[in-house]
């Protein structure tokens, strides 16, 4: 008996085994020459035809002169085979493997929760969003990617390689790589997909080189030749001009550097000395000087010249640290925390800050953490924020993401900011989010999703607003709350070619929420300096404040004046009588146009309108605007980068400026290591504490020389 149950399991796994074989994966699109499909578990052996199906387990061998192409079920990987090239294709509901035995492939592969891998002899090359071509020898794989960077495992040192894209390299078999200029070997039908073809037939015909990225041809300049080794000790050295604070500065800063493999290193020390030459007349001119830009007075300021990154990644998990400056910063979908940063008025203000970002598995759990602002944390506040998001199954592609963020004194800036003293007490503000998105189509040219985002904002006290009809008596227009709520949703994502995405959503917001309220000046405009000429009272500024709203807005008083306050960025609208009192209902889009990561471009513009109901009132309508220009090195002529971008964040009108943000900055790169670099960046706050909005301009112009 127990002989037969081993033979009956036996048999069933083998039933099995062979029903994973016969499963249809894939099917042959087209065929030049001669080309045989095998598989020994089906004992099979057949010349195809177009059309015909391609199995789990098939190995496809193509003769000289031959090739053919095959294209998966879910329209989402292609592979084309190149003649005297033996393959063997693996697909599961999770991975699919393409054993290269000789030979070369093409492959291409859409952005999907199914992991690609090309596997040689002695590399597993992984293949997400991207078109990779490789040829498999017995000592080496030559490899190009074409759209992104690729991302090789080599066996034998046990090493990750990360190769850029549109560049051949050669990947010996103990790991070593080497740049291939020999482009004869590299088919010509990677022509259509990169500059790689131009550069093969200019070479020998004029005196041009084409960069790897360059899309204007560079007359005359020389092969440069770059080293995979940059570990070591680097130096930079700046001198320039800035503007800012009011005041014009000389500046000189040192930039040294030490990497080693994922760790790296820096600092930038520099110093603003205020000395310039004042004329009222031609004839009347004098130098005047105020000494040293006071950045160099505390701990703070000296630890906030330091910065930290680590970056550690494998096919499957992730793991990167910034400490000191932080990118810009997303939960979600960017309906609570959008683009937060803490060196947007960097050299005026600093800050030494902390972002950890952990992938656990591709398709599993994401973590974001994040601490802005070290300092803070002596000054009696700080800023912490947590996002998880993860993905439940391959079967239903859904991914939930819950965020918190949390503000323990939303002035602690403030005294720094605005220079001045305050008794204020503290502030503290907490906030959820809660985030979806899930996948409906995932193919070659298309990606489809839907989205949305919830948000709850909670305040310490009541948020006291009047929603007035015009009519007496007013003490029936006051509203209050203590928390705010937004929903960003239903959304449409689309993915286009990758390289157009287009998103879409409906907005339903409570009154008083303020979306993206983590935006990218919170850190310093999240309380703001506000004057009046005598204490508030019924009708001070112009329109009805009721007592409750009064003894608020007192409470945000720096001193015993009741004439100067701090007031929190949510509230401060009250100030304008511009505060939404009313529901809003809207929508948002974006666009965004993405090309080989080399130019970027965004636009995005959120309309909302308020829902009056019954009042006899007119609706009023509220926009956020946001938009973003990128161009990366090699592009254009010794232009190594140049970024433009334009935001403001729940206006009314065009004079509110409160969340404005202007920037703009450039670096040319000249020969032997010398760069030209100049950058100029805006916003709108009281910075002469005269109870008037001022235009704050931080701009410089800088010659750097690296070492």
């Amino acid at each position: 008996m127990k002989t037969k149950n081993i033979i009956f399991i036996y048999i069933l796994l083998l039933s099995f085994s062979f029903a994973q074989s016969a499963l249809k994966i894939a099917t042959v699109s087209y065929i030049k020459g001669s080309c045989y499909i095998e598989n020994s578990i089906q004992d099979k052996s057949i010349t195809p035809l177009a059309g015909n199906s391609i199995m789990n387990n098939d190995i496809i061998h193509s003769k000289e002169d031959s090739f053919c192409d095959i294209i998966f079920d879910d329209d989402a990987t292609k592979i084309h085979i190149d003649e005297n090239t033996r393959v063997k294709i693996l697909s599961d509901n999770y991975s699919r493997v393409f054993e290269v035995y000789y030979g070369s492939v093409f492959v291409s592969n859409a952005k999907t929760h199914i992991k690609t891998y090309i596997q040689t002899l002695n590399n597993n090359i992984y293949v997400n969003n991207n078109n990779i071509w490789v040829n498999s020898y017995r000592d080496f794989d030559k490899v190009v990617s074409i759209n992104y960077n690729a991302n090789i495992y080599n066996y034998i040192s046990n090493s990750q390689i990360i190769l850029k894209p549109l560049t051949a390299y050669n990947i010996f078999s103990n790991g070593s790589v080497k740049i291939d200029n020999n482009l004869d070997l590299v088919p010509d039908y990677i022509e259509d997909e990169s500059y790689l073809q131009v550069r093969k037939e200019n070479r020998n015909k004029y005196d041009v080189y084409l960069n790897d990225y360059d899309l204007i041809p560079v007359y005359g300049r020389e092969t440069e030749k770059r080293s995979f080794d940059d570990n070591g000790f680097k130096l930079g050295l700046t001198a320039g001009t800035r503007y800012m604070n009011n005041n014009e500065y000389l500046t000189f800063g040192l930039f040294p550097q030490y990497k080693h493999n994922n760790f790296i290193v820096y600092s930038k020390l520099n110093v603003y000395y205020d000395y310039f030459l004042k004329c009222s007349s031609f004839d009347d001119c004098e130098f005047t000087e105020s000494g040293i830009y006071s950045n160099w007075e505390s701990k703070n300021d000296i630890l906030e010249k330091f910065h930290l990154r680590y970056h550690r990644s494998d096919y499957n998990n992730s793991f990167s640290i910034y400490a000191g400056e932080i990118p810009q910063v997303t939960f979600g979908h960017g309906y609570l925390v959008n683009k937060f940063s803490n060196y947007y008025e960097y050299p005026l203000r600093s800050d030494f800050g902390v972002n950890i970002d952990w992938k656990i598995d591709n398709d599993f759990l994401n973590f974001k953490f994040l601490v802005p602002s070290i300092r803070e944390y002596f000054r009696d506040g700080g800023i912490f924020g947590m996002h998880a998001s993860l993905f439940l199954s391959h079967r239903f592609p859904l991914t939930l993401g819950l965020g918190f963020v949390m503000d323990f004194n939303q002035f602690s800036q403030s005294p720094r900011v605005y220079d001045v003293d305050s008794s204020i007490d503290s502030r503290q503000i907490k906030a959820f989010e809660l985030d979806f998105e899930l996948d409906i189509i995932r193919s070659m040219n298309l990606d489809v999703s839907i989205y949305g985002e919830l948000v709850g904002i909670w305040y310490p006290e009541n948020i006291f607003y009047f929603r007035s009809d015009g009519l007496m008596p007013f003490s029936d227009d006051l509203r209050w709350r203590r928390g705010t709520w937004g929903v960003m949703a239903p959304g449409v994502s689309l993915l286009i070619d990758n390289k157009h995405e287009i998103n879409f959503a409906f907005n339903f917001n409570s009154a008083a929420f303020y979306p993206s309220y983590f935006n990218t000046n919170y850190l310093y405009n999240r309380s703001l300096y506000y004057l009046t000429a005598q204490p508030f009272d019924f009708n001070t500024l112009g329109f009805n404040l009721v007592g409750n709203q009064i003894g608020m807005l007192n409470d945000f008083a720096i001193n015993s004046t009741n004439m100067e306050f701090f007031v929190p960025k949510e509230l401060y609208p009250i100030l304008t009588n511009k505060i939404n009192v009313f529901p809003l209902r809207g929508f948002s889009i974006d666009y965004k146009y993405n090309f080989r990561n080399k130019i970027e471009y965004y636009n995005a513009i959120s309309v909302y309108t308020q829902n009056v109901g019954q009042e006899k009132i007119k609706s009023q309508t509220y926009y956020t605007f946001d938009a973003k220009l990128s161009i990366k090195e090699n592009i254009l002529r010794n232009l190594s980068s140049l970024n433009f971008y334009v935001s403001n964040v729940f206006f009314l009108e065009r004079d509110d400026r409160e969340e404005y943000t202007f920037g703009f900055n450039m670096m040319f790169d000249l020969p032997s290591d010398v760069y030209i670099l100049f950058d100029i960046g805006q916003v709108f706050y009281d910075v002469s504490l005269n109870g008037k909005r001022n235009n704050v301009l931080n701009s410089g112009l800088q010659l750097r020389l690296n070492f």
